[in-house]
């Protein structure tokens, strides 16, 4: 069973951290190209070139495109190199695919942007490390990182289902009122086959709110597995920044990424639970 859960856990971190890579990748060169800098300096070179084209004898009439072809390749390269722009632009992406703004429920949202924020934070602490070792085994840290925002806002998700489900909202306000009637009814009947029948839908009512009764109870664990993996993931980003600083002994780190995966698996536990229970 352990085998399985890091399978899989392998396989999400591939297909999240990998594509979220990738679309930095792209996101960072269009962002390098498509920069306003980028598009004021041509301007200015056309401007200059129109209405000042000499800047003394000799100047040739290409002078100002040169400089401004100059001055985008440094703004690109100097975007390609900005780790911290890198950072914003994994973050960003990572907003878009896990939008808080899908939840409408205010405190599910605010849990899911202080995890983003959280998220934000111990990316650019990775993205400032110069290579090395150390970047290294905090890049394996964050990719853990990744499957547990992304797990905070399946569950979130889920949460947000239940609470928006009509039909077991009516549900828990018909049945009981059912059992009652039904109760008072069966006391009353002199008819034995009726009677028989009865007691059948009295059962399956009654077995029905029971399973009301338990989702109900599974829900409430899972706001608190979801306020108690918020707290961890907080102590995690202090965690990381003593990491980045060296301050702690690499039996802390690993150990961080032993609790990391602790928490990644309830999430998980809870919300597959959840799901069945839906079925």
């Amino acid at each position: 069973m352990l085998l399985l859960r890091k399978a899989s856990m392998s396989e999400k971190t591939i297909s999240i951290r990998d594509q979220i890579e990738h679309e930095a990748k792209s996101a960072i060169w269009q962002h390098a190209f498509l920069r306003w800098e980028n598009a004021a300096l041509l301007a200015m070179a056309i401007l200059l070139t129109r209405f000042y084209p000499h800047l003394f004898p000799g100047w040739p009439v290409w002078g100002w495109s040169v400089l401004a072809l100059i001055g985008i390749v440094l703004l690109v390269l100097s975007s390609l190199t900005d780790q911290e722009d890198a950072a914003e632009v994994v973050s960003g992406l990572f907003r878009e695919r896990f939008n808080p703004n899908h939840l409408q429920d205010r405190r599910l949202r605010d849990q899911v942007e202080q995890a983003l924020a959280y998220h934000q934070r111990i990316n650019l602490i990775v993205h400032r490390q110069r290579k090395g070792l150390l970047r290294d085994r905090l890049q394996q840290t964050v990719a853990k990182v990744d499957d547990w925002i992304a797990d905070i806002f399946s569950l979130a998700t889920r949460l947000q289902t239940y609470q928006q489900d009509n039909i077991i909202r009516m549900d828990r306000q018909r049945v009981p009122g059912e059992i009652s009637d039904l109760q008072r009814k069966l006391k009353q009947e002199i008819n034995p086959d009726l009677a028989k029948e009865m007691k059948k839908t009295l059962q399956t009512l009654q077995n029905q709110w029971h399973t009301l009764e338990q989702l109900d109870d599974l829900m409430e664990r899972a706001n608190l597995q979801l306020e108690h993996s918020l707290a961890a993931l907080g102590t995690a980003y202090s965690q990381v920044l003593l990491i980045s600083n060296r301050q702690v002994e690499s039996d802390q780190a690993e150990q961080l990424d032993r609790d990391i995966e602790v928490e990644i698996h309830a999430l998980e536990d809870i919300s597959e639970t959840i799901r069945k229970m839906y079925q």
